[in-house]
């Protein structure tokens, strides 16, 4: 679950600068019968590669799994490990991708709301230059790019780019 993968960043990304004065952002993950692993492996990539001044919480929304360890196990992990950063959620019945985002989305408490896979890896800086870009322009609707596991090998899929747009 912990992985300390190595730093991908540009040298050009690594040397930037960012206002002290960013937004703070809830990460929101939806998952419906993901594996523990990828899930607890996104978490923590987004909690240890995020700046904790900037990172208000995580919250998962479980739309109605089924698999016995992302119920009560991952509760217990989850409050062990992460203390109040983390808070899990379940709708009381199934709700799909896109309504889960807003049932997460309605009960985050960041000045700006992340949604992410809950199979990703957060890479060092992955944060700073949306919160960045939201502070520039509120109406800014970013789409960032996040390296992927895999879902057999559980192998970080690198991609490296990052999409914005202005409205």
């Amino acid at each position: 679950i912990l992985n300390s993968s190595k730093n991908y960043q540009n040298l050009r990304c690594k040397q930037m600068k960012y206002p002290d004065d960013l937004p703070t952002a809830s990460i929101v993950f939806i998952f419906k019968n993901e594996r523990w692993s990828p899930v607890l492996r996104s978490v923590y990539s987004v909690i240890n590669r995020s700046p904790r001044h900037l990172l208000k919480e995580v919250i998962l929304v479980d739309d109605q799994s089924d698999i016995d360890e992302m119920k009560q196990p991952l509760d217990d992990y989850c409050e062990k490990h992460f203390g109040d950063i983390v808070k899990i959620m379940r709708p009381p019945k199934r709700l799909g991708l896109i309504a889960a985002k807003n049932y997460g989305g309605r009960r985050a408490t960041g000045d700006v709301i992340v949604f992410l896979d809950a199979h990703i890896e957060a890479n060092h800086g992955w944060l700073e230059p949306i919160l960045a870009r939201i502070k520039e322009k509120r109406s800014a609707i970013l789409c960032p790019t996040i390296d992927s596991i895999d879902d057999k090998t559980y192998i970080i899929i690198k991609i490296i780019s990052l999409i914005f747009w202005l409205i």
